[in-house]
């Protein structure tokens, strides 16, 4: 809806704009009543629209969008539609963040220094961008053909076909120098690493495809990045990714070692995961730091974390010849060091450190891999955010839904939910359930005497005193305005009644103190309340509602000449005039 003009509204003020800058929904009942809509009310009534709600649209954690809908009649948003909605944009988040990981994992494939092929019964069903670079084709070109187009000749052809049974008995398969053809004619060798798909029947599996024809050190590196993705795709959490990409990077790779750590404010080393050589000992590398480490050439994760940027060197151990740490890094036989920083949600969270056995091995290629492994654990590590920051904020929608927003005790929907629940566990167990109707006796004049605020003051008091005096085994729930309902479990169904009329008992002193309703005005309200028991009055719980609902309408129909503040539902006449329900 457009702006109103003039000067009657501060720009962003609609609902759309509170939510755009708040990220909180807003159900605006009525134009006509709510004042903070007042410069909109005008042009709202001429559209015919009198109520309309705004909610946002997460992604990446961020608000993305802002999901609004009009309605020609006012308070049409109730509780269970503005649940309703609030489950849209939540799975409209969802979605985003799926998109999101799908186009990780794309970027992942695409961006890979191997050829990975997706096949079906020896038909290629999808590549990578690698896989077709490799073969000197378009891409794409490959979707569709047989595998046999890949080998040097038919015989090549044959030989793999062998391997495809150890598949399917043992799901994974490793051939080494298999001999493939370019288009141009040009033969190369590669490693071939094939993982049937273990949730589907079909005949599918992932190949992934390594040119070692050059030398033996691509092939490594080509590892190391496959398992620094299996790492990041296979971990549910921080710990476990962490864990896994340490892990995975020091097997078959050029890495004897890999750790996870940042440096904290005294200038000491914190590691949180780590694998390989020397790793298990290395906060024992503080110990060289206290000795005052060289200024001039101080380590490379040091470097590293002092200019925000990746760090290496190809020769640590000579560097540190004149270090305390020295001996440290000679023990554990660190020669080449690379550090390259993992940065999380904007900011660097942590250095991920990897060390080979040999100098010299960092070159363009290898410097490259190590900084692309680093930037997609910290890409994974950003997704991971989202998704707990979507998971939490399910939990806390979840949470309002179920509350009144007064009292903070469950609500009505709440108390459906846990109601089914508790007929059940006294039907497994053979025991009785009080379903209590509490409606106060007094409010109006509360309310008419001091003001709704005062009465809001008064509901949230009683509310917390009716909690305090329920059992931990008992529920109460706020319907609304002044009604309430209170179920007590764990009844023996023979004295059911001698039972109810002992927790009834201390949950009156709820009512039997005035509550503070200004600073100077104290004000005091009664309670009436039906009783309905299951199985004795009914066997569902929208029956026993409204026979808990008839009793205390009774209870409050004869007031004056009730001997008790409470009505027992099997103590009503036949003729007993029907209540109105809640």
């Amino acid at each position: 809806m457009p702006f109103p003009r003039g000067g009657t509204c501060r720009k962003g003020g609609g609902t759309i704009g509170q939510v755009w800058r708040t990220g909180l929904p807003i159900f605006n009942a009525s134009f006509s009543s709510n004042a903070a809509l007042a410069p909109w009310k005008e042009r709202a009534l001429k559209l015919g629209l009198r109520s309309n709600t705004a909610l946002p649209i997460y992604r990446d954690g961020k608000v993305w969008a802002v999901f609004s809908v009009y309605h020609e009649k006012a308070d049409i948003f109730d509780d269970q539609l503005q649940i309703l909605l609030k489950e849209v944009c939540i799975n409209i988040s969802m979605g985003l963040d799926r998109i999101y990981s799908q186009q990780l994992k794309t970027a992942l494939l695409d961006n890979s220094l191997v050829g990975i092929l997706l096949v079906k019964n020896r038909v290629v069903q999808m590549t990578n961008s690698y896989a077709t670079h490799m073969f000197g084709l378009e891409p794409d070109a490959l979707v569709g053909q047989s595998t046999e187009i890949l080998y040097a000749d038919q015989a090549e052809f044959e030989r793999i076909a062998e391997f495809y049974e150890q598949l399917a008995q043992k799901r994974t398969v490793r051939i080494t120098g298999v001999r493939l053809a370019r288009s141009d004619g040009q033969i190369l060798i590669a490693d071939c690493s094939g993982v049937k798909l273990s949730d589907l029947q079909n005949d599918i599996s992932v190949w992934t495809l390594e040119d070692v024809t050059s030398r033996d050190v691509a092939r490594r590196l080509y590892h190391a990045l496959v398992n620094a993705a299996d790492a990041v795709l296979l971990a549910t959490d921080e710990r476990e990714m962490c864990r896994r990409a340490c892990l995975d990077l020091v097997r078959d790779t050029l890495f004897h070692a890999v750790w996870i750590g940042r440096v904290s404010d005294v200038g000491h080393l914190e590691v949180l995961s780590h694998a390989g050589e020397g790793t298990e000992g290395i906060e024992q590398i503080n110990n060289c730091l206290d000795q005052s480490c060289s200024l001039s050439q101080p380590l490379v994760i040091m470097r590293a974390w002092r200019d925000k940027d990746l760090a290496y060197s190809n020769d640590e151990l000579a560097e540190q010849a004149n270090s305390p740490c020295f001996e440290f890094i000679r023990t554990n036989n660190w020669r080449a060091v690379l550090c390259a920083p993992i940065w999380r949600d904007g900011q660097i969270w942590t250095i991920m450190t990897f060390v080979s056995p040999q100098a010299q091995v960092f070159d363009a290629p290898s410097i490259a891999l190590c900084k692309r492994v680093a930037s997609l654990l910290g890409h994974a590590l950003d997704k991971l955010d989202v998704k707990q920051r979507i998971e939490c904020l399910q939990e806390q929608e979840a949470a309002r839904a179920r509350h009144d927003m007064l009292t903070g005790l469950p609500n009505r929907l709440a108390l459906t939910e846990y109601l089914p629940q508790a007929l059940a566990r006294a039907q497994r167990q053979t025991t009785s359930v009080a379903i209590g109707m509490i409606d106060l006796d007094g409010f109006k004049q509360v309310n008419d005497t001091y003001g709704h605020e005062a009465g809001d003051r008064l509901l949230q008091q009683l509310g917390q005193n009716l909690q305090a005096r329920i059992r931990q085994t008992d529920f109460v729930a706020r319907l609304g305005g002044d009604e309430f309902v209170v179920v007590f479990e764990g009844l023996t169904p023979t004295q059911a009644v001698e039972q109810v009329e002992v927790v009834l008992a201390a949950l009156h002193t709820a009512v039997e103190k005035p509550f503070p309703v200004t600073v100077e005005d104290t004000a005091t309200v009664g309670m009436t309340l039906g009783v309905a028991l299951y199985p004795q009055d009914g066997e569902n719980a929208e029956s026993l509602l409204k026979r808990a609902d008839k009793a205390m309408y009774h209870a409050k129909q004869n007031k004056k000449t009730r001997e008790k503040w409470w009505f027992l539902v099997k103590d009503l006449a036949g003729d007993a005039p029907d209540a109105p329900l809640p």
